[in-house]
């Protein structure tokens, strides 16, 4: 979910602008360790 699908519920909800900044901060991670993965496994299959 982005923040601007959040919108007016958000605004009245400062604690739920803080999720979603979390829940994409997480997401973040995620995609930098499987990209991390994944350049591993191909410098492994190429060696």
């Amino acid at each position: 979910m982005s923040i601007k699908a959040a919108g007016p519920y958000a605004a009245s909800n400062p604690q739920t602008i803080f999720d979603v900044k979390k829940i994409a901060q997480l997401k973040n991670q995620k995609l930098c360790r499987d990209l991390r993965d994944s350049k591993k496994k191909i410098q492994s299959q190429t060696r």
